[in-house]
């Protein structure tokens, strides 16, 4: 029997490049999600994910309820993207401007054994989580594993919703998270201030979703807005130097959270211009150029 559901397919951008230059680095994007996810226990998270199943630095997950599933997979993406970003080192002064994920830390157990300060370096990189979504077979089956050198049984997701969910990410740079007509189909909420269409698909605003309903337009900026900004702009200032490859990576960062913003306000003349007034007062006070503001806000 065909069993309807929602599926989400993650990576991680950029890990294969963090992984050839430093898989210590590269492993502390892992633990944090997972540190993340560990906190869902104490709390009613969990009834968001019928399935969250990581392999390296990608993620399968599956929900029988896409609308609750839609906010907590945006929440999810807005507490990693804000908490491990959040200056986890301080990237307005990186160590190394041609490697800002590079730092300099005191190896203490060194420093005690040789009586002097001894310093080693470290590789914080930005985690960026970008993915897409789909609604339909998505079948939660158990195939046989071997995991120290035992036989066992894990869960496997296996349907067209998957190979859907992975086809949504083709194409996009940055954190992005796109779904497909047939998940945006199955929501009885459409979230218009939280979900835009873009050709043949839409794109789930997942900052948005951090926004508080009901608040004036000054709170919800101020309070809610600002934090997601700061994190995307000192990301941007630090690799907006590296090469386009890289770079578009957190240009789109902060593409999405100023569209996020200005979609969501966008149903209401007088708090559209509120928020672009505000939104534009902001970038141009962390020094980006007119010409970029400009484009972040078209």
């Amino acid at each position: 029997m065909s069993q309807q559901n929602a599926c989400a397919y993650l990576d991680i951008v950029g890990f294969g490049k963090f992984i050839e230059k430093d898989i210590e680095g590269a492993l502390r994007l892992l633990t944090s999600y997972h540190a993340r996810l560990a906190s869902y226990h104490a709390k009613d998270d969990l009834r968001n994910f019928d399935y969250f199943l990581p392999f390296s630095d990608s993620i399968f997950i599956q929900s029988s309820k896409p609308d609750i599933f839609v906010a907590g997979l945006s929440s999810f993406l807005s507490d990693t993207f804000f908490t491990y970003n959040y200056k986890p080192r301080d990237y307005n002064t990186p160590n190394a401007h041609d490697d800002p994920a590079k730092v300099v830390v005191t190896d203490i157990i060194a420093s005690i054994a040789s009586g002097k300060k001894v310093t080693i370096p470290e590789y914080w990189f930005p985690l960026l989580i970008q993915g897409g979504i789909s609604f339909g077979e998505c079948h939660p089956i158990p195939v046989n594993a071997i995991i120290n050198n035992k036989v066992c049984s894990i869960p496997n997701l296996v349907g067209k919703a998957v190979v859907e969910a992975v086809k949504q990410t083709d194409k996009i740079k940055g954190p992005r998270l796109i779904c497909s007509q047939s998940f945006y189909a199955a929501l009885s909420d459409k979230h218009e201030r939280r979900i835009i269409k873009i050709n043949d698909t839409y794109e789930i605003l997942w900052p948005a979703f951090n926004f508080t309903d009901g608040n004036k337009v000054d709170d919800v900026l101020i309070n809610q807005f600002n934090s997601l900004l700061l994190v995307a702009v000192n990301l941007w200032k630090d690799y907006k130097h590296l090469d386009s490859d890289i770079r578009i990576h957190y240009y789109e960062s902060l593409k999405l959270i100023v569209r996020s913003a200005l979609h969501y306000f966008s149903s209401n003349d007088k708090d559209l211009q509120a928020a672009n007034d505000y939104i534009f007062r902001e970038l141009e006070q962390v020094g980006l150029s007119l010409e970029i503001i400009n484009d972040l806000m078209k």
